[in-house]
């Protein structure tokens, strides 16, 4: 599989700052349009599988650079998924910019027709529903270790930390809401 590389030293470990795309050994620098001549259609098909194995993976830094240089070429499902491994990066972080990106992926899918909108979609949404679980149980298991450590301060004390688990867990939940509706 060919991948993007940098063309003074071959590496293939390009990141992106800004709106370029540095090399990490050698420090070269490009732009998306320097970038786009490395890789036609057929590349794109190779970046999006490594893309998707390096999500897979939980390889989110790799899988978000990945899924960026997709989304140069205006590719909104590239930046969508983009987003979410940004999400899944810190999920601590608000949720809008995500469900933002997903919007703009499903009305671009919604546009092209055909079955792809819900192939789209489906996958989409089982991406940010497990993405939501994995944030709820962190949440709970954050919440355990603390209620542990906890039982022999007030009750008060706990009450609070308890409340803070609920908040953070209903966040989770309301991102699968709102992400379940946006593909209604």
């Amino acid at each position: 599989m060919r991948k993007i590389k940098c063309e003074l030293c071959g590496q293939r470990d390009l990141l992106k700052e800004g709106s370029r795309f540095v090399c990490q050994a050698c420090g070269a620098a490009y732009s998306a349009d320097q970038l786009r001549r490395q890789f036609d259609l057929a590349d794109q098909a190779e970046i999006y599988a490594e893309a998707r194995q390096a999500y897979r993976a939980k390889r989110f830094k790799q899988a978000r650079q990945l899924y960026l240089a997709l989304a140069e070429e205006g590719d909104q499902q590239a930046a969508f998924y983009a987003s979410l491994s940004s999400s899944q990066l810190d999920p601590a972080a608000d949720f809008a910019p995500l469900l933002n990106q997903l919007r703009a992926a499903l009305a671009a899918s919604r546009e092209k027709g055909g079955e792809g909108y819900f192939a789209f979609a489906s996958r989409a949404l089982g991406e940010v529903i497990v993405f939501a679980l994995a944030v709820e149980e962190e949440c709970e298991e954050d919440f355990q270790k603390q209620a542990q450590r906890l039982e022999l301060s007030s009750r008060q004390t706990l009450e609070k930390a308890h409340q803070k688990m609920q908040k953070e867990a209903g966040r989770a939940w309301l991102l699968m809401s709102q992400a379940a509706h946006l593909c209604v």
